[in-house]
C-alpha cells in the first residue's frame, strides 16, 4: 500500500473518518461517500452480467485506510455452494432450488481481500470475485420477477421497473475447488448408463457436492438484501470444462452423460383402485406425474393421464371389489391423489359405499361421507417406489 506522507496525513485518523455513510436518497445506489483527504481512492467499474440487456453499469467507490461497521455481504450464504438438481422436478421452481443448495462445502472459492461497498446505506464486506450490477425489473424474466415479487419485500415503487440487485461470481475458473473436486471425482468410474454401481455412484456424487453451483444471486431491491435471493445456475460439467486443470476438464463429459441419465430416469409404481359402490374415480393431482392403464380392466372403465373412473354416477349397479390395476410413473417424489365415489354400497339408500386405492403396498381408504358435491377425500404424500426403471 502507498504510505501518503503529505501533511495531512498527520492529523489524527479519527479526525479523518467520514461522520456518516448514507445515501443521497432512500433506495439510490451507490450512495456518495465523502472521502475524508490523505486517504486513497480508487474506482472500480463493474463489469455487465448477462442476465438482462437493461443492466446498468454502476462505477463503485472503494476506499482504502477507512474504518468501516461493514457486514456480511448476504450473497456469500449462497454463492460458490453445489445444488443437487436430480432433486427438482422444475429448475423455476425457485424454492426447491434453494432447498437442494448443499450448504456443507463450496465448489466455488470466495476471494479474500474484500472490497467495502455501500449498498442502500449499508456497508458491506463483498468478495474481490464477485461483481454488483442494477438491473431494471422489466429486463428481467417473469418467472424470476414474480419469485422476487412473491419472496422478497416489494421494490420502493411497487413496480415491475424498480431496481433489482443481481451480484454474480467472476473470474469463475481460477476459484474452483480443485482439491475438493479431484477427490470426489477420483472415486468415479467413466459413467456407464448400463452398470448400476456406476450410476449409484454418480448419484451419490450429485448428492454430496451437487450437479450444479451457484454463480449469482438477484434481488428484488437494493433494501432487500437479507431476503432470499433468485438463483443463478452453471452446471457442473460446464463448470470442470473450464478449469485448467486437466483431471477436472477430462470428466466433464462423465458428468454431463451422469446426469442426463439420472435427471430422465423414471419411477414405475404399481397400484390397484378397488371398488365397492356404483361408480369411483381416482385424480393425480401431482404435476409431472401420470398414469398408465393395467391389463384386465373392467369393461366400464376408462383412464387418462391423471384420471381413473370406473363406474357411472346414479347408475346404483352395485358390483362388490371391482379391481382395476394401473401404474404412476413420476420422478420418484411422493404423490397427491384424490378418490371420489358413490354413496350407496350393496343397496340404494344405505350409503355404505367404500373404495380404495393401494399405492406400492400402503392403502388408502375411502369409506367416510364426505359432504362435497362429488364425496371427495385427499391423501396426500404417498410414497412411491424409490427404485427407478433402468
Amino acid at each position: 500500500m502507498i504510505q501518503d506522507r503529505s501533511p495531512s496525513s498527520k492529523r489524527s485518523r479519527r479526525d479523518d473518518a467520514p461522520t456518516h455513510l448514507q445515501s443521497t436518497s432512500a433506495h439510490s445506489f451507490p450512495p456518495r461517500l465523502e472521502i475524508p483527504s490523505g486517504h486513497q481512492t480508487t474506482t472500480h467499474r463493474i463489469p455487465a452480467t448477462p442476465l438482462t440487456s437493461t443492466t446498468l453499469l454502476c462505477a463503485m467507490k472503494v476506499t482504502s485506510n477507512v474504518q468501516f461497521s461493514t457486514h456480511a455481504f448476504p450473497a456469500q450464504a449462497w454463492l460458490g455452494f453445489g445444488v443437487n438438481m436430480t432433486t427438482v422436478r422444475s429448475p423455476s421452481d425457485m424454492a426447491a432450488v434453494a432447498k437442494a443448495t448443499l450448504k456443507h462445502r463450496r465448489l466455488v472459492e470466495i476471494n479474500l481481500p474484500h472490497t467495502h461497498q455501500v449498498i442502500d446505506g449499508v456497508s458491506y464486506a463483498v468478495p474481490s470475485n464477485c461483481s454488483i450490477a442494477l438491473a431494471s425489473g422489466e429486463g428481467l424474466s417473469s418467472t424470476l420477477y414474480s419469485h422476487l415479487r412473491l419472496k422478497n419485500r416489494p421494490p420502493p415503487d411497487d413496480s415491475p421497473r424498480s431496481t433489482s440487485v443481481i451480484v454474480q461470481l467472476v473470474d469463475f475458473a481460477a476459484s474452483i475447488c480443485k482439491d475438493t473436486l479431484r477427490a470426489h471425482l477420483a472415486k468415479l468410474q467413466p459413467f456407464d448408463a448400463t452398470n448400476e454401481s456406476v450410476i449409484s455412484a454418480y448419484h451419490a456424487f450429485f448428492k454430496t457436492v451437487g450437479s450444479h453451483v451457484v454463480t449469482g444471486c438477484t434481488y428484488a431491491s437494493p433494501a432487500s438484501l437479507q431476503d432470499a435471493p433468485a438463483l443463478t445456475l452453471m452446471d457442473i460439467w460446464t463448470a470442470l470444462s473450464t478449469s485448467p486443470d486437466c483431471a477436472l476438464r477430462e470428466r466433464s463429459a462423465d458428468m454431463q452423460r451422469a446426469f442426463a441419465s439420472l435427471a430422465r430416469r423414471t419411477h414405475r409404481t404399481p397400484c390397484r383402485l378397488v371398488i365397492n359402490t356404483d361408480w369411483a374415480e381416482l385424480v393425480l393431482l401431482s404435476p409431472g406425474a401420470r398414469i398408465v392403464p393395467g391389463a384386465g380392466a373392467p369393461p366400464d372403465t376408462s383412464f387418462s393421464a391423471t384420471t381413473v373412473k370406473c363406474g357411472v354416477e346414479l347408475s346404483y349397479n352395485f358390483l362388490q371389489n371391482r379391481v382395476v390395476d394401473f401404474d404412476i410413473l413420476n420422478d420418484g417424489t411422493p404423490v397427491n391423489v384424490q378418490m371420489s365415489r358413490g354413496f350407496d354400497g350393496t343397496d340404494k339408500g344405505n350409503h355404505n359405499g367404500r373404495c380404495s386405492v393401494n399405492i406400492f403396498g400402503h392403502q388408502y381408504d375411502h369409506d367416510k361421507y364426505q359432504d362435497n358435491a362429488w364425496n371427495t377425500a385427499s391423501f396426500y404424500q404417498c410414497a412411491v417406489n424409490p427404485v427407478a426403471d433402468g
